[in-house]
């Protein structure tokens, strides 16, 4: 066979990879990205900016999260973040990193926020995971990834 005809069966199935494959699995990863970032973060953080801090901790926070982070513990640091940024004013999406499991049915989501506060501006990610049946907040932290609650 000819090294041509081989390059262009070569390229032909490499492109039919990422047109049956990889770009599916993009779009998936965006329109996961989407959904936790217009329904469990606007919930989120609108409960946040409203001061609503425990109803936001059961109604947003997965159970492994609440389990890591006792309620009282949860409150002690919105006051604490709040007394030194402000209020929350709005968050922008900055970006996302999609991630899945293999073998379960199972998906997480890292997005990126810059958050505008009263006193200041901060970035920070909350990582979310729908291993509940419904998407969850299972961290969140600062931009190097250090746990910090938002």
């Amino acid at each position: 066979m000819n090294i041509d005809v081989l390059l262009a069966i070569w390229t032909a199935a490499v492109v039919a990879l990422f047109v049956g494959v990889v770009y599916p699995a993009i779009r998936k990863d965006a329109q996961l990205r989407k959904e936790v970032d217009y329904t469990l973060v606007k919930q989120y953080c609108e409960l946040v900016t409203a001061s609503l801090f425990e109803q936001a901790y059961h109604d947003c926070l997965a159970e492994s999260y609440r389990d890591d982070l006792p309620a009282g513990v949860y409150l002690d640091a919105q006051i604490k973040r709040r007394n030194e940024y402000g209020n929350l004013k709005r968050w922008e999406f900055r970006k996302a990193d999609p991630g899945r499991t293999l073998y379960l049915p199972v998906n997480e989501v890292q997005i990126l926020y810059k958050l505008h506060y009263e006193k200041k501006t901060a970035l920070g990610w909350i990582i979310a995971t729908n291993a509940e049946g419904e998407w969850k907040i299972i961290g969140t932290y600062s931009e190097r990834m250090y746990l910090m609650v938002w």
